[in-house]
């Protein structure tokens, strides 16, 4: 099976409904200059009927370190899922899992 490309506005709710439609899990990979941004992805992927979404998190546990300034945007990220009820999975690696790894 392969993968579809599709062209997508980020900025425009609509396009990024019809982007998700039919997709099951969204899975983010936001860097943390853009982490919040996922916040206005979280409404059109319900509205898509996405079952589970996996927002940008593979870090450092955020309720345990929300003291650094994008972790509290991921707090926010997580906030607005539960609000409006979007299944989501958080996958928390480790702070420094990729730079600390001998290749």
């Amino acid at each position: 099976m392969g993968a579809n490309i599709i062209e997508l506005d980020y900025d425009s709710a609509s396009s990024v409904k019809k982007a998700l439609t039919g997709v099951d899990v969204f899975i983010s990979t936001w860097g943390a200059p853009t982490i919040t941004k996922q916040i206005d992805l979280a409404g059109p992927a319900q509205q898509a009927g996405v079952k589970l979404f996996v927002p940008s998190e593979f870090g450092a546990d955020t309720e345990e370190i929300n003291r650094i300034p994008f972790q509290g945007a991921k707090l926010d990220v997580q906030k607005k899922l539960r609000d409006i009820g979007l299944p989501y999975t958080l996958f928390q690696t480790g702070t420094w899992s990729d730079t600390c790894s001998v290749p």
